[in-house]
């Protein structure tokens, strides 16, 4: 064994070479940034932007408040469940305070492709520190940086938690290099203090200590009781940020119970490490989400083909201790450095994903750059040999990988290019559909088709898949299907039953079947699940005022008020509320003007304002010129289908005294009334051009309006 002890720094770059160094460094960044340029205009989104960025309100409204949230919250993370991820999440939200949007992402990708190209340039000093060769580092580095399975985290913007903690990670082994190297406590200090900004980052770095006891035993050579003890502060870090790591993820699965299978879970590792390393040589075909693997049993030939890969790989590196420990550390580090992924602990439903190769990769990259260095620096190979063995070769595959990564950059130009992409390599995953899904379901009336093909897939693949119920529901609700919607939402009320969504759409998708009881059931419930539920509240609000329960039709709209001022149908819904009660038509037409306002072509908000003002027992309040005016537009908007605006136009004509006009226009809304079958309205209706044949207004009683029969007729 090895005594541990600081090595003298005879590697120490002389000066005279230190400006082809720094060069070579500068030529990695370089060319990493000038193949990386086209992530700046990338515009999609994955799995969990939505939590991180675009949907996070911390992260939306930067503060000190927002950090302090950040860093506080250790074992019970509010604003991304189960992730303890302080510093990339105030890195996000520095972003956003530079100018970052959900609708343009090019300051979160501008600093996620800094962070890559920092990565690896640290990568390239890291390789040159421990092998001395300065051109043969960059270019192993290059081989990391220029991979297309390193497309992910610089393109997915919640995965900056990837790139900061591999940045730290790459510096703490870095400072603890310096430290073998040349001694003394503040290296060990440094590379301490990069371990902690790390695991801040994100705790899949939780294995470092024990990377930095293989770094010990090869290329340092400094193996030995020492070297174990020096490292007790990282491996109380570890543990602590462990522990961290469980508690908090414990709503999310935590470590897998016995009934999930120790026995599945080697032959889930081996399918892992297959599937990683065939990508690595064949990087085509890459998504954020992959197709669920399994069954694992070793009839399957997927997971056998991991096994014997896996089995061969381990055989061959420890055979090959015998000449040099290079190749069996190296696929060390790489599977350790993968353990926290590979599916002992939960984390989500994802269990392969090219984001977690991105620091474990470093350890394949050890044997490598140490090969390129010996093969370098070998006296036997002269300028032109050394060339076409090691510089041609690699330049080739960095071409390829450049090409790769280009091609694999196009598809995340936009988040419904992305998804489609991501649908052909998993077209049947319920997740993925969903996604999709909700991409479309804001645009045409075509894309918004398609959704709905992808939503009901989505239910179809997954009956206990929540997202998918739910969207299918909002689809159906939207195309006037509300008997079929009920279901769908019943069906998620009893998945997730404490959800206040859900029973607002339920409550709502009952009230257009005429169920208003059973509707106001629902959307008091989702009141009392989320009292600030604006939806829930209207509904509320709408509901209480067709049961005759004013007073508390107008509270519940003022507490929607309180929460979204800008909202017309609010503004609307207290307006035609207030006009139920005595003495507040005043107010109420302030609230209804303020909806035209906001909702000028909207025809129910001109016709209740316009009835007001041509038929209001209150002078100050009749103005029938201006009811004129917005009845007119009211039905015009209708196409003159609708009997009650029709209605409002005739008593208006009659306010200005165009009583002939009048009685034609209410002639003409009665008999759209009785094809529609309200015979109750056309009597109405009829009976007040009654009154216009004779010259008379019509002026309402307080609390009427079109459609009711609490009116009276007084003359001019």
């Amino acid at each position: 064994m090895h005594k541990a002890r600081a090595i003298r720094d005879t590697r120490a770059t002389p000066p005279r070479r230190r400006p082809l160094v720094a060069l070579v460094f500068v030529l990695v960044v370089a060319v990493i940034i000038g193949v990386y340029l086209p992530v700046l205009g990338v515009q999609a989104t994955s799995l969990d932007d939505w939590a991180f960025v675009t949907g996070n309100p911390l992260v939306s409204h930067p503060s000190w408040a927002s950090a302090w949230r950040f860093f506080s919250e250790v074992l019970n993370p509010t604003t991304v469940g189960g992730y303890y991820l302080p510093l990339s999440m105030t890195s996000l939200m520095l972003d956003y305070s530079m100018g970052g949007r959900g609708e343009d992402l090019r300051v979160f990708h501008r600093t996620n492709l800094i962070l890559h190209a920092l990565v690896t340039m640290l990568i390239a000093f890291l390789l040159f520190r421990l092998f001395c060769s300065p051109w043969t580092a960059g270019l192993a580095a290059l081989l990391f940086g220029l991979h297309p399975l390193t497309v992910e985290p610089v393109a997915w913007v919640a995965e900056r938690k990837t790139l900061l903690a591999a940045v730290f990670g790459v510096a703490t082994l870095l400072c603890f290099t310096e430290h073998a190297h040349r001694g003394g406590r503040r290296w060990m200090t440094s590379s301490m203090l990069f371990y902690v900004l790390a695991l801040l980052s994100k705790p899949t770095v939780t294995m470092l200590p024990v990377l930095m006891l293989l770094l010990d035993w090869w290329p340092l050579k400094r193996w030995g009781r020492h070297a174990l003890v020096e490292k007790w502060p990282f491996f109380l870090l570890s543990a602590i940020s462990g522990a961290i790591t469980l508690a908090s993820n414990a709503p999310n699965g935590g470590l897998m119970a016995p009934s999930a299978g120790y026995l599945r879970w080697p032959l889930q590792v081996a399918d892992s490490l297959g599937f990683y390393l065939g990508k690595i040589v064949w990087p085509v075909n890459l998504s954020s989400y992959y197709p669920e693997r399994g069954p694992f049993v070793l009839s399957n030939p997927a997971i056998l083909f991991g096994v014997l890969v896996t089995a061969a790989l381990t055989v061959l590196t420890v055979v090959a201790v015998r000449r040099t420990p290079g190749p069996l550390v190296g696929w060390l580090f790489f599977v350790v450095g993968l353990a926290p992924t590979l599916g002992l602990v939960k984390y989500s439903f994802v269990t392969i994903s090219d984001k977690y190769l991105y620091f474990p990769a470093l350890g394949l990259l050890l044997p490598i750059a140490a090969g390129l260095a010996i093969v370098w620096r070998s006296p036997r190979l002269s300028g032109t040999l050394r060339g076409a063995l090691v510089v041609a070769p690699l330049l080739l595959v960095l071409a390829a990988e450049a090409r790769g990564t280009r091609s694999t950059l196009r598809p995340w130009r936009n988040s419904v290019s992305w998804w489609r992409h991501v649908l052909t390599i998993a077209p049947d995953q319920p997740i993925a559909n969903n996604i999709l899904g909700t991409m479309l379901g804001a645009g045409s009336e075509s894309d918004q088709d398609e959704a709905f093909r992808h939503f009901q897939r989505a239910a179809e693949v997954s009956p206990d898949f929540p997202d998918a119920q739910y969207n299918v529901g909002l689809m159906l609700l939207k195309r006037d299907r509300p008997e079929e919607a009920i279901r769908h939402f019943r069906a998620v009320a009893s998945l997730t039953p404490y959800k206040p969504d859900v029973h607002a759409q339920l409550g709502l998708s009952l009230q257009r079947m005429g169920r208003l009881d059973s509707a106001a059931t629902e959307l008091r419930i989702a009141v009392r699940l989320n009292p600030h539920h604006v939806e829930a509240l209207k509904g509320v609000g709408f509901l209480s005022l067709a049961q005759g329960r004013v007073h508390e039709s107008v509270a519940s709209f003022r507490n929607a008020l309180r929460l979204a001022p800008e909202d017309p149908v609010v503004h609307f819904g207290l307006g035609t509320a207030l006009l139920q009660m005595p003495g507040q038509a005043a107010e109420a037409v302030v609230e209804l003007e303020r909806t035209v306002e906001e909702k000028p072509n909207w025809p129910q908000a001109l016709n209740a304002l316009a009835w007001i003002r041509a038929t209001s027992p209150d002078p100050t309040l009749r103005v029938p010129t201006e009811a004129l005016r917005l009845s007119t537009r009211a039905v015009e908007l209708s196409n003159r289908s609708d009997a009650s605006l029709l209605d409002t136009q005739a008593a208006a004509l009659a306010a200005t005294g165009r009583f002939r006009e009048a009685v034609r226009v209410a002639h003409e809304a009665a008999e759209v009334a009785r094809r529609a079958g309200a015979d109750s309205l056309a009597r109405e209706i009829a009976s007040r051009a009654a009154s216009y044949v004779r010259s008379t207004v019509f002026v309402d009683v307080p609390g009427g309006r079109p459609g009711t029969s609490r009116r009276r007729r007084v003359a001019p």
